[in-house]
């Protein structure tokens, strides 16, 4: 029976390592939040328990992103999770970044030992526990009446290996008397009575999938991923309220992610866990309901929900606190609750930062890179005029010659672009920006560089491959460029504030692939489904796009949102591209049915110039039309 006491204390009590200790962001455990997670309803049959989490429903899902348990660290891949529901089953699917995915433990068959004697053979939890003081696994914490009596908990590692049982009460008494919990009928707190190891949770679904080579440590994974269905008629003895529950109603949820570092198996078996969860609870206990957060049950919604919605401001008056007070607050009337605005970044950074917090709009810091060498055209290209989609895609008949600038960009290559990018964002961050939106890299001639760099450059890369064609691999060179220098500003701006946001707008376009954000680490990626200039892209092609952008978000960055572009312009030179009110509907429409959460639209001095057209984006995009107010707008043609 000591061995048993012992081994408790392992599995429920925690065997935990808080990763980033002394953290400056050290969460106050005597003040703890309770987040919440809304569950979205979905049409039964919408997912299938195969481990992919491909299924459409999956993108609409709210993500819960984990964190150091204790202490709220930032683990060093974003690791999250997602919730679901139907009429039969909870669901959750989780992203699980690895470098080294390993898993030995679980067989409910086999054996097991402590410290050298045999654990009681009749102990069905001997063999199914081992999971959870030996692997790696996911943990998912359920307590349907939210009062901290009977609460579900489920384990499971790489290789799909299930722990389960019921806690009929938390694991110390300070935790119980806190939320009002009597003990058969006394206060007598017993903690050998509090489990029941018996359990299986019956009709329990689950499948993994690994990215990678399972135990095997000489390669590198990128790690695996869970789906999870979890039947109402397993839980429903533990729930004195509805189950399935209505809509409306909130449980208490515990998610997280246990990690093990070490490959040897005993030496795992030794090592400390490392657990990152959400919500953070303060201490190294999982076992604290009151600190866990609510699951709210929300009504099925439509696939045509954007959450997160940008516009670029280029044209609108900056002259005082009361100019950029009319932009933000316009902003918000037309539905967007994302901001990029050049002119007051560049005036009254502050002010504008203030102004957005105040109108709850996250408040975006552009970076456009610069550097002394500036790109170079190859000589057959500096004759050729440039393209009347100006640096969007060319026209059909004039791919492969037209180019967007002369010469204006700089090379990516340069040390001195990437530490002049550095330098702007620890400006956005000191400034309180919310997030940085990287703009104007790519290249001038829409394909390279050929600058003496480049060229040095591109003949060793093109050598190193033998098996490749010299086209392809110029290409390829060419947009790996592009993806490091990303990479390098978006790694840098997370390792001095890992909680900003990065977002791009993908210009000038790269022809050898055209819709290659998706390669990306970004936050938010807004690549263009419809470009400013006449002529307007057919429906069916920025149908083809938005469909593209979001499918593909998540295939290289599971925390990677794809926002589709939209450009509109209608004052000046540019009324001839102007789009009529019907026309930015039916794109904006065009990207909801795609399945996107978020959108990118440009310019808002041009959108407020036009009255119909603003009164369509704020009827699509959740905004106020009626609070819109218009100066010098154009009337729209019928």
């Amino acid at each position: 029976m000591k061995y048993l006491i012992h081994i408790l204390g392992i599995l429920l009590l925690g065997q935990v390592v808080a990763p980033g200790a002394g953290n400056a962001n050290l969460v106050d455990s005597s003040k703890p939040e309770n987040p919440v997670c809304h569950c979205l309803k979905i049409p039964n049959g919408s997912v299938k328990i195969d481990g992919y989490l491909t299924e459409p429903v999956w993108n609409q899902a709210e993500k819960i992103y984990f964190r150091g348990l204790a202490d709220g660290s930032v683990p060093p891949e974003p690791s999250f999770a997602r919730l679901l529901w139907d009429n039969q089953y909870l669901y959750a699917g989780y992203n699980i970044p690895d470098e080294n995915v390993v898993a030995f433990y679980g067989d409910r068959k086999r054996g097991s030992t402590y410290q050298g004697h045999p654990l009681p053979k009749h102990e069905p939890w001997t063999g199914e526990s081992e999971i959870m003081y030996r692997d790696a696994f996911v943990k998912l914490f359920i307590d349907p009446d939210a009062d901290g009596l009977n609460y579900v908990e489920i384990h499971i590692n790489p290789i799909n290996n299930v722990a389960d049982l019921i806690l009929k009460y938390p694991n110390n008494e300070k935790e119980c008397n806190k939320m009002g919990i009597f003990f058969n009928g006394s206060k007598k707190f017993v903690l050998a009575e509090r489990y029941n190891w018996f359990w299986n949770c019956e009709g329990l679904q689950s499948a993994v999938q690994i990215q990678g080579t399972l135990n095997y440590s000489k390669d590198k994974d990128q790690g695996w991923t869970v789906e999870i269905a979890v039947p109402w008629t397993a839980l429903k003895p533990f729930s004195k309220g509805d189950c399935p529950p209505r809509p409306g109603q909130k449980w208490r949820l515990h998610a997280g992610a246990v990690y093990k570092p070490e490959f040897d198996p005993e030496r795992r078996r030794r090592s400390k866990h490392i657990y990152w969860t959400w919500p953070v609870l303060g201490v190294a206990n999982c076992h604290l309901p009151s600190r866990w957060g609510f699951l709210i049950f929300d009504e099925m919604k439509s696939n045509h929900e954007l959450n997160w919605k940008m516009t670029w401001c280029w044209t609108l008056p900056c002259g005082n606190q009361q100019d950029i007070e009319y932009g933000v607050r316009q902003a918000k009337n037309l539905g967007f609750n994302v901001m990029e605005w050049s002119q007051a970044q560049a005036k009254f950074p502050k002010i504008f930062v203030e102004v957005c917090r105040k109108h709850n709009i996250e408040s975006y810091y552009c970076i456009n890179p610069a550097s002394k060498v500036k790109q170079q055209l190859l000589e057959t290209e500096c004759n050729f005029p440039v393209s009347s989609q100006a640096g969007g895609e060319p026209l059909e008949q004039d791919i492969g010659k037209v180019i967007a600038h002369k010469g204006h960009r700089p090379c990516f290559n340069q040390n001195d672009a990437l530490k002049n990018a550095k330098r702007k964002v620890d400006q956005a961050i000191s400034l309180g920006f919310n997030g940085i939106a990287l703009d104007f890299v790519g290249y001038d001639n829409l394909h390279g560089c050929y600058c003496p760099s480049c060229c040095k450059l591109r003949k060793n890369y093109i050598d190193s491959r033998p098996g490749m064609s010299e086209k392809e691999a110029e290409n390829r060179f060419a947009e790996e460029c592009i993806i490091k220098f990303y990479a390098s500003v978006v790694a840098y701006a997370k390792s001095v504030k890992p909680d900003l946001k990065t977002t791009c707008h993908i210009y000038p376009a790269f022809m050898p692939n055209i819709l290659y954000g998706n390669l990306l680490p970004v936050d938010y990626c807004g690549q263009t489904v419809a470009w400013f200039f006449n002529p307007h892209w057919k429906f069916e092609k920025i149908r083809k796009y938005s469909e593209i952008v979001v499918k593909d978000e998540n295939k290289y960055y599971s925390h990677s949102i794809g926002t589709p572009f939209i450009g509109f312009y209608c004052k000046g030179k540019q009324a001839q591209n102007r789009k009529t009110a019907d026309r930015i509907r039916q794109e904006i429409r065009i990207i909801k049915e795609a399945g996107a959460k978020g959108i990118q639209m440009v310019e808002l001095g041009h959108i407020l110039a036009d009255k119909a057209v603003s009164k369509a984006i704020a009827e699509e995009l959740g905004g106020n039309p009626e609070a819109i107010k218009f100066e010098n707008n154009i009337t729209e043609k019928n």
